[in-house]
């Protein structure tokens, strides 16, 4: 897709001297960071495919490769929208994209929607490559082996020990019957690896004498006896690499960031870590483990987002055809991520017990082809292939308006 970003702010990738000139562009930028901004709230979908999509991929690599001791040289402009599109995105569509994300219908329609957007910007990502040739097919199918397995590798808890904790049902909001990780008869949340359990005591959740199982063994006795609560007040080495990790994954194109931590067995501590600043800060308090525990993360977002940015902004330079189709493939690589199509099961997330049981996806389906969802659904793919077409055909019409007026 040709770029929402003007070319006098990509000759040669280099950001370094460049300048937003009006106030229209840095409107444009940060629109895509809010479109970024939604998308990496979405489980599977990847902010960096999104910046593909709108063609300012290469302009925000550079960006952040611009980033020097030599504080003027660092395009403070584009960053600048590009992140506050992203945090404005997650303060004002957080609550909608979950509500969606927990309506078996709605959430079908969203990645049916995304699924047509990504098979219609793969087309015109494609046609940047002005003549495809053979080597051209090795970055392509790594990129699609890489992504392919990093999208349907399966989660398992990220520690070897694993509990059954005492969770009354009094104290599960809107309660259900059949959650997939509570044994309602005895009244136990299942799978809880250690580091979950000691978050979940540092909480408060969990109780030091609340009753906990071993699962490996059945050895039973207070949670105490078995982790301990995360009081350590310092960096987590864990966390830094992590979010190094994390933000390569959401720089690729089709690999959500998000994700991968939760591969990674990180991901409960960091929501958790959220979830108690933003708690103390509307009660006037500043949880300082959590805000390390979200430091720990920062800094290892800007540590990889650096080599990142840097090692991608010099294969642009000198490999951009192998790079573009490399790119290519990580996008079609991902997409069963956005099989809109599943059977669905309710679980207790454990950091998360106050939200009650939210929805989440269980194995693959395919639906009759007569049903109202798959046509419901087909006209969401539909919808989403005629935007991504819509939005290259407005950008070239926009960019030929203004190359007629200079004339």
């Amino acid at each position: 897709m040709r770029s929402l970003i003007p070319d006098s702010l990509k000759r040669g990738f280099s950001l370094t001297e460049q300048k937003i000139s009006s106030l229209r562009e840095w409107v444009k930028i940060y629109g895509c960071g809010l479109c970024m901004g939604a998308a990496d709230i979405v489980p599977g979908i990847s902010g960096g495919t999104v910046a593909l999509i709108l063609g300012i991929y290469e302009p925000l690599i550079a960006s952040i490769n611009s980033i020097r001791w030599k504080l003027h040289q660092i395009s403070w402009g584009f960053l600048s929208a590009i992140i506050t599109g992203i945090v404005t995105s997650l303060i004002l569509f957080a609550h909608t994209i979950t509500y969606i994300l927990n309506h078996e219908i709605y959430r079908a329609c969203l990645y049916s929607a995304f699924l047509g957007l990504v098979l219609a910007s793969s087309l015109i990502i494609g046609k940047k490559i002005k003549v495809w040739r053979w080597k051209y097919s090795i970055p392509f199918l790594a990129g699609a082996i890489i992504a392919l397995f990093l999208t349907t590798v399966k989660v398992s808890p990220g520690s070897e020990m694993v509990y059954k904790i005492f969770i009354p049902k009094e104290q599960i909001p809107q309660y259900r019957d059949n959650i997939a990780n509570y044994d309602a008869q005895n009244q136990l949340l299942l799978n809880v690896d250690e580091e979950v359990l000691a978050a979940m005591m540092a909480r408060g959740t969990v109780q030091s004498n609340t009753f906990v199982t071993r699962q490996r063994d059945g050895k039973t006795g207070p949670a105490k006896q078995f982790a301990n609560p995360q009081e350590h007040l310092g960096l987590n080495l864990k966390l830094i690499y992590c979010g190094a990790i994390a933000i390569t994954a959401m720089l690729l194109p089709g690999i959500s960031g998000s994700y991968l931590m939760v591969i990674l067995g990180v991901y409960p501590i960091v929501i958790g870590a959220i979830a108690d600043l933003t708690s103390g800060m509307r009660h006037f308090y500043f949880d300082i483990e959590a805000a390390l525990t979200l430091t720990s993360m920062g800094i290892g977002i800007a540590i990889g987002g650096l080599l990142f940015a840097r090692i991608v902004n010099w294969l642009f330079e000198h490999y951009h055809d192998l790079t573009i189709s490399a790119l290519l493939g990580f996008m079609l690589g991902a997409l069963p991520s956005l099989w809109p199509f599943f059977a669905y099961e309710y679980v207790l997330l454990p950091l998360k017990l106050e939200k009650g049981p939210l929805l989440q996806t269980a194995d693959p389906i395919f639906p009759s082809l007569l049903s109202g969802l798959f046509l419901i659904s087909i006209c969401f793919v539909f919808v989403g292939f005629t935007l991504a077409i819509g939005v290259d055909w407005a950008v070239r019409h926009s960019k030929r308006a203004d190359a007629s007026k200079s004339k």
